[in-house]
Formats: structure tokens, C-alpha cells, sequence
């Protein structure tokens, strides 16, 4: 492998690079060009991964290609990324795009890997890796040396991982140490709270189980435990077949780790040092489910979810990133442009919201804004007419661009026009 692990990979950076030179994002939606990140730039790497620790500078440069083809960006072409790339892998239900996290998932795949170590001793991989590198004790006990392969020190980075997603599940307790190891059936460490109160610190958990009929001493437990840890050591069922004692997975309902279930458990662990932003902070995970739930053409979804993040190309928002030289409305020519007005305050969108078949409540006021709006509409309006709605705020929002690009007024009729047959249109499609 050498010394420098990011030049052995650039093989698979460039076949990365030379899938996205061959389509033509032009002609792609930015819903289009999601699909081919999920289903074929994020795949490529994915059976590398599972063997290699990647270089944390790779899994960058892949995630920066990507994006930069997520944004529409071309060779010699500067285009604005208007959301960046660590809000983008956040799952859609709270506000991302779902992209993957290239350095999490490649833990999580070595965790996979890890986990067939410690419970597959009799593979072929299990048996030539015990042979070589851990003869004397278990996969989580094993030291790396000077001169490990790469993929045993690749896998063995996985080790924490295991360690803190997994705990013991009881069978006949000779394994499980009470004060040091994860066993409670809690959503927290697993571990006991109680004080030791001079116990002896490396006790197992077969010295609180009454061998003759495999049930808990309770007085015992009493002595010794906080009411908490009582009840919740109770609650474990015991056989009296006294099966061994085996580790499990926390993440899933079977205890039996999965890709899926590591990465969802790396993330959860991640801090997230950026400060969320208000139109996150206005759209619950109801709100986002809604919109890309929604029926209606993807690229109103992508539009919808766009505006929530307030993320739209208005002229506020490229006032303040140095692109344009005013920021006011080119409806009213009185207030600042953004996605809150042009799609809900301005005169011009409360003609057209008037004019629409939806009957809102009077209780909506001209001041809110779009993301309380439409989150207040996804609780009080019906099918079809939520539809309606997304469809008309994109229409208005079409109507905005002619203006401003082809300097064309779109009636109010028009866009209620528009919005009502491209509604009814898809609803045929796909019914």
C-alpha cells in the first residue's frame, strides 16, 4: 500500500471524476443529479471502503466533486453552494438532503467487519486473522503491531465503534462484570448507576442470579442496587438452559449490527458545532416529511424544500453574498426580496393567493413567514389542496423569474391557471 495512502486511492477519485465529466448536468434536474449521486457516485467507493480506511483528505475531495456537481457547477465555472455540505448529509427529515457522510460510512462498513470478527469464528477471515493477530484472545482484546497489514489496522480502527454501540445480553452472567460493563436494558450508558458500597469491583453478574432455579435474587439486588437499577435488572429474562453470554447491537431490534444501524449510530454521535439556522429551527421533521412526501413534480419538492431553508436565489440573498446591487422586489419596488415575501408578503402574492381556489383560514396573517406558512397549511389544508398549494408557490415563483430574467409580467390568472393544470396533469400521470 506505501506510505501515502491518498495517491493508492486516486484511482478511485478519478473514476469518480470520470463518471460526473460523462453526464450532462445541463440537462439534469437538480432532483436528476441527487439520484445519480446517491445510486452511482456514493457506490463506487463502497466495496473499497469496506476493506480500507480511507484517508480523511479523499473522502473530502469526494464529497466536494460531488457537491460541486450537485450544485451545478462545470470546469472553469464559479457557482454558488448555497447550503454547505455537512448540512447537506443531514437526513431529509431534518432538513438535509440524506447525501452520506463519506469518512462515517467508511467506519461504519469496517464496524461491519469488525463485528463478523467477534462473531463468526469459524470464516475463513476469522481464522486467518486469529491466527496472525490475535491467537491468545478476542477481536475487541487485539493489539495492532509495527508491522499489521493495513486492512487489519483499517478494521481494527473500527474497534470503538463496536465498543460503544454494543452491550451484553445475559445468558448465564459469567462473562459480564456488573460495575464495569454495558448489560441494563436502558437507552443510556447500560451501565449500572449504583454505588459499589464495597462490592467487589469485579463481581459478575452470575453472583446476583440464583443458580438452582435461574432467577434474580431480589433481596440481594435490593442490598445492593438503586430502586432504578433493581427494576431494570429485573426486567431481564433469564433460562435455565444458562445459554453463554453474548454481545449485542444496540441499534437494532435483533442486537445484530448492520451498515445501516453503525452509520445512523455515528451520526447520532457527531456533534454538530454549526449552529442551526432559523428556517431549520421553523420546519419540524413533520414539515420536511411532508414536503418530500408531497405529489407533486420533484422539482417543486426540491423547490419547496429550498425555500424552507432559505436557500432561494432572491435578490436579498445575493445582495448579501456580493452577487446583485439591490435587494429590493421587483413587484412591489418597496420591500426586500425574500423568499418569505416574494412567495407570501408582497401585494402582488397575496392577489394571487386571493385568487386561488385554496380557502385559507383567516387566522393566516400577511407577516408570516413561508415556512410557518406552509407548515401551518400541511396541518390545516386537505388533499388536493395542499398540492395546490406547493404548486401555485412554485408557479409564483416562475413568475418572479420571468420578470426578473425576460422582464415578462405573468397575470394573476395565469398562475392560478398554470398551477391548477400542471396539478391536475401529474395527478392523472400517476394515478
Amino acid at each position: 500500500m506505501g506510505r501515502s495512502k491518498k495517491r493508492a486511492f486516486n484511482e478511485i477519485k478519478d473514476r469518480v471524476w470520470r463518471r460526473l465529466q460523462g453526464w450532462k448536468e445541463k440537462l439534469l434536474s437538480q432532483a436528476g443529479r441527487e439520484v445519480l449521486i446517491k445510486a452511482v457516485i456514493q457506490a463506487i467507493p463502497t466495496y473499497a471502503m469496506s476493506c480500507f480506511k480511507f484517508p480523511a483528505g479523499l473522502c473530502s475531495d469526494i464529497c466536494s466533486m460531488a457537491n460541486r456537481f450537485w450544485w451545478g457547477q462545470r470546469q472553469g465555472e464559479r457557482k454558488i453552494h448555497w447550503l454547505s455540505k455537512h448540512k447537506l448529509i443531514k437526513p431529509k427529515s431534518e432538513g438535509g438532503m440524506g447525501f452520506r457522510d463519506i469518512q462515517l460510512f467508511n467506519q461504519a462498513l469496517l464496524a461491519r467487519q469488525g463485528w463478523r470478527l467477534l462473531h463468526n469464528p469459524h470464516s475463513l477471515i476469522h481464522k486467518l486473522f486469529k491466527a496472525k493477530y490475535f491467537p491468545h484472545c478476542n477481536f475487541l482484546e487485539a493489539t495492532v503491531h509495527g508491522n499489521a497489514s493495513f486492512i487489519w489496522r483499517s478494521i481494527c480502527d473500527s474497534k470503538q465503534v463496536l465498543i460503544d454501540g454494543m452491550r451484553w445480553r445475559v445468558g448465564s452472567g459469567e462473562k459480564i462484570k456488573i460495575w464495569k460493563d454495558p448489560w441494563l436494558p436502558c437507552l443510556s450508558t447500560y451501565k449500572v448507576i449504583s454505588p459499589m458500597n464495597g462490592f467487589d469491583e469485579h463481581a459478575t453478574v452470575d453472583s446476583l442470579i440464583i443458580r438452582e432455579s435461574m432467577c434474580w435474587n431480589v433481596p440481594l439486588l435490593e442490598n445492593i442496587f438503586l430502586p432504578r437499577d433493581v427494576e431494570l435488572i429485573r426486567q431481564i429474562p433469564l433460562s435455565i438452559r444458562r445459554p453463554p453470554d453474548i454481545r449485542i447491537w444496540n441499534g437494532t431490534k435483533k442486537g445484530v449490527l448492520t451498515v445501516k444501524s453503525a452509520y445512523h449510530f455515528l451520526r447520532t454521535q457527531q456533534t454538530n458545532v454549526e449552529a442551526s439556522s432559523s428556517s431549520l429551527n421553523q420546519c419540524g421533521s413533520n414539515v420536511w416529511s411532508s414536503i418530500w412526501s408531497a405529489k407533486v413534480q420533484p422539482k417543486v419538492r426540491m423547490f419547496l424544500w429550498r425555500a424552507c431553508r432559505n436557500i432561494l436565489p432572491t435578490q436579498t440573498n445575493l445582495f448579501d453574498r456580493g452577487v446583485s446591487q439591490t435587494y429590493s422586489c421587483k413587484w412591489c419596488l418597496e420591500e426586500a426580496e425574500t423568499s418569505d415575501h416574494v412567495l407570501w408578503q408582497c401585494e402582488f402574492a397575496q392577489r394571487v393567493w386571493q385568487a386561488s381556489p385554496i380557502s385559507f383560514p383567516s387566522s393566516y396573517d400577511t407577516r408570516l413567514s413561508f415556512g410557518d406558512l406552509l407548515s401551518s397549511c400541511i396541518h390545516d389544508l386537505n388533499h388536493p389542496s395542499l398540492e395546490l398549494f406547493f404548486i401555485t408557490a412554485w408557479e409564483l415563483w416562475c413568475a418572479r423569474n420571468e420578470l426578473f430574467w425576460n422582464e415578462t409580467n405573468v397575470t394573476v390568472d395565469d398562475i392560478c391557471q398554470k398551477a391548477a393544470c400542471r396539478l391536475v396533469e401529474f395527478l392523472d400521470v400517476t394515478a
